[in-house]
């Protein structure tokens, strides 16, 4: 179906897309209008990876500089057909959201109980007043340096996050799946 499409008609099909899908949740304001950007690109993204890698190569949601360039062609192409989504964007306003303020970044103390490391590195972190919390590490952030180390080195001592709670897409079931995202860490 797709053979003979073109960057550009892949661009704009996902400009359509993604304006359809923010425009569908711009009632939500409890949800900052660059994350349902963000979301809506990823959804179609995700929902056929083969034909994403057919025009940009592998997919690497991880690849900052790649992610943006595609985000910047996807912006110029929305401009058209969803105006005043991207002119809340670029002016910063937020769109329909009653609040531009950062997101609430969330606090938790522990030892840290379990290192997975699949595609991503977590931690599951027994805090100090009981339940366990798997965080995600993502990105870069500051004190990193602490936990770069050998999970037998770090699993005595305590360590206070912070996080933010993000919505992702898991693309083995489809849906989006909340993860508490490590944002910075400092022995306790």
């Amino acid at each position: 179906m797709y053979a003979q499409e073109t960057k550009a008609d892949y661009i704009n099909a996902a400009a359509n897309h993604t304006c359809e899908c923010i425009e569908g949740k711009m009632d939500d304001s409890s949800v900052p209008l660059e994350m349902k950007l963000g979301n809506c690109r990823v959804q179609f993204i995700s929902n056929d990876v083969a034909r994403y890698e057919k025009h940009f190569g592998e997919l690497n949601f991880a690849d900052q500089q790649g992610m943006t360039r595609i985000g910047e062609q996807l912006g110029v192409a929305m401009m058209p057909i969803c105006p005043d989504v991207m002119m809340s964007l670029v002016e910063g306003a937020g769109g329909m959201v009653e609040s531009a303020e950062e997101p609430v970044q969330n606090t938790v103390s522990g030892r840290i109980t379990k290192v997975g490391s699949e595609t991503f590195v977590t931690l599951t972190v027994k805090t100090d007043n009981g339940p366990e919390l798997k965080l995600l590490w993502l990105d870069y952030f500051p004190g990193e340096e602490l936990l770069n180390v050998k999970a037998s080195d770090i699993s005595d001592q305590e360590f206070r996050f912070t996080y933010d709670t993000l919505d992702l897409h898991n693309g083995k079931t489809g849906e989006y799946q909340s993860w508490r995202v490590i944002r910075s860490v400092t022995r306790k």
